[in-house]
């Protein structure tokens, strides 16, 4: 037989993990946009602190941050790429 309070107690657990989850994502986003820490804390209702020690040297979301940064690089040179393959195809056809 179950347990209602484990099913409780899982159900808040995940839900806990995802916003957690959510949190991290829209600070590494925003610190990408060139927020600054402070409006990154104000807008997750975190502490500075927290943000702060989230992206300092060995913080949880400094590797995460940089894949990401080292991502949205590679997706703009992309996109550069098409643009100008576009624009050199365009400029052929009579």
């Amino acid at each position: 037989m179950r347990c209602p309070k484990l099913d409780f107690e899982k159900k808040r657990e995940k839900y806990t993990m995802r916003k957690f989850k959510e949190n991290f994502k829209i600070a590494i986003e925003m610190k990408w946009k060139g927020f600054k820490y402070p409006e990154i804390a104000k807008r997750l209702g975190v502490s500075l602190d927290t943000v702060k020690s989230w992206f300092r040297h060995n913080g949880s979301l400094k590797q995460h941050y940089q894949d990401y940064a080292d991502d949205q690089i590679i997706l703009a040179e992309q996109r550069r790429g098409a643009e100008k393959t576009a624009a050199v195809s365009a400029a052929k056809t009579p």
